[in-house]
């Protein structure tokens, strides 16, 4: 839906041919537009750089997996408590196949977040926008968490806003391709 959103938006809206919308509105359209056209299914993701609970800066384009989920969480978020323990369960049976998790803690409490990270054993990469700086909650179109976007080794989108249990399904899916596709490339 995002891609039709963004299709109308560029045909219309940003050729002035929606006359029935005001000025004001015009540029919330276009400028929700311009967000989603750069998170489309394919397009690759916006990087990112924030820091870990020990203050060392990671960059989400430097995390080298053949998949890598970016997870925006809220350790007070009643549905992240859900699906964090299905997320991790997750990680932990498939990082070994190349999967990683870039998860971005949205609230600012930095004391409940490494309190959160240690309770749950969060061993992925957790990171959070310490300073405030990056604007990740427009760029990524955060408006509430949990938040998924799957990512492949280039961090071209490959799925987006899903669920733990839907990403489970996506991935036993994806290896089966990619177990398909290494038994041609060895046949050839």
């Amino acid at each position: 839906m995002d891609a039709v959103f963004v299709h109308l938006v560029e045909k219309y809206y940003m050729t002035n041919q929606a006359y029935w919308v005001n000025p004001t509105n015009l540029e919330k359209i276009n400028s929700r537009g311009k967000i989603l056209k750069g998170l489309l299914l394919g397009a690759t993701i916006p990087n990112v750089t924030m820091q870990d609970s020990s203050k060392i800066f990671v960059t989400l384009y430097n995390v080298k997996s053949k998949y890598t989920l970016l997870y925006f969480l809220d350790p007070t978020c009643g549905h992240c408590q859900k699906e964090v323990p299905k997320m991790l369960a997750l990680y932990d049976s498939i990082k070994s196949k190349g999967f990683e998790v870039y998860a971005v803690c949205t609230d600012l409490n930095i004391p409940e977040w490494k309190k959160y990270i240690i309770e749950h054993k969060l061993d992925w990469i957790n990171v959070m926008d310490m300073d405030n700086v990056t604007g990740f909650h427009t760029t990524y179109d955060i408006y509430s968490t949990p938040v998924v976007y799957l990512l492949d080794e280039n961090k071209k989108i490959l799925a987006k806003k899903i669920s733990a249990d839907q990403v489970i399904e996506f991935m036993e899916k994806q290896f089966k391709k990619d177990e398909q596709k290494n038994k041609s490339d060895i046949k050839q």
